[in-house]
């Protein structure tokens, strides 16, 4: 919280420049109790707030570097303001109810319905309805997306963690992504998507994944296979350490994250975007940054 302790911060992230932040607040006159860039945050929004909590938490994110999901309140107003950049952040909507929070699974029990929040958007959650704005304080319109998952899905079940479960849940996750897709040669599948998007831009001269992880260690798994099978050419790396190498412009790249919300994964999506490559997208959450700004 701030000095007054009627403002509140929650957030999740890095503040990259929370030391120059913190020492420009400490010179005007704010106290820190804590050592962590999440109080520094409160007190930045606190600098600025003067009666109206979304041009605080606007402004404030405008001097923020790096990647964070912020909810802030002021004991003033029933009225939650949230944003985003970097990090993942949706809004569930209910009946006569809002929610915020960085998985779906948090508010599967209470609604299915989702608006993912793009970066750079402030949102303001009150009872009585949401309101979106991109960062430039314009009013936006943002999707309302319908969950198809399963409460099953977010829980555990019989096994002690969900590494297990997601180890024995494999032949069944496998049968799912193949139901339609199989056609009546019993060793061709047939994707579509995958066959529009080759057909408008032709097969690739070369395959690039990024990924990290576990991701990575399944992006391994398909470079062999893509080789095998096609003979294009395959490189599987690091996000961390792609996104800042340079590319083929023939190059596929395929980003790989459970979440699509990866930050180095993220950075490698848009540094792939910037130098022209198209982008495939593997990830488990339909509304996810990376499954709504790649290519396919």
């Amino acid at each position: 919280s701030d000095a007054s302790g009627k403002l509140a911060v929650v957030h999740n992230g890095i503040i990259d420049n929370y030391l120059e932040l913190k020492a420009r607040l400490e010179a005007e006159g704010h106290p820190f109790q804590s050592d962590t860039d999440t109080e520094v945050v409160a007190h930045l929004v606190a600098s600025y707030y003067e009666g109206d909590l979304h041009e605080a938490v606007r402004l404030a994110t405008q001097e923020l570097s790096g990647q964070y999901a912020i909810g802030v309140i002021q004991a003033d107003f029933d009225e939650l303001v949230t944003a985003r950049q970097g990090s993942p952040l949706l809004i569930g909507v209910g009946e006569g109810e809002y929610f915020c929070a960085s998985d779906c699974a948090a508010v599967l029990e209470r609604t299915r319905r989702v608006v993912y929040l793009e970066d750079g958007d402030i949102a303001i959650l009150r009872t009585d309805g949401l309101e979106v704005f991109d960062r430039f304080g314009k009013a936006v319109e943002r999707e309302i997306q319908l969950l198809d998952w399963e409460i099953e899905q977010m829980q555990k079940g019989q096994f002690a963690h969900f590494m297990r479960k997601e180890i024995q849940e494999q032949p069944a996750a496998i049968e799912r992504c193949l139901q339609g897709r199989l056609t009546r040669r019993k060793d061709a599948v047939d994707i579509p998507e995958l066959r529009a998007f080759f057909g408008e831009h032709g097969l690739p001269s070369r395959i690039n994944f990024a990924a990290c992880g576990t991701s990575y260690h399944a992006a391994l798994v398909g470079k062999q296979l893509i080789e095998e099978l096609t003979g294009i050419p395959v490189e599987v790396e690091i996000a961390s350490e792609f996104r800042s190498r340079p590319l083929s412009p023939e190059s596929l790249v395929i980003l790989v994250s459970q979440s699509g919300e990866t930050a180095d994964t993220l950075a490698s999506l848009r540094h792939a975007q910037g130098q022209g490559n198209r982008t495939l997208g593997v990830c488990n959450v339909v509304g996810s940054t990376i499954a709504r700004e790649s290519s396919l």
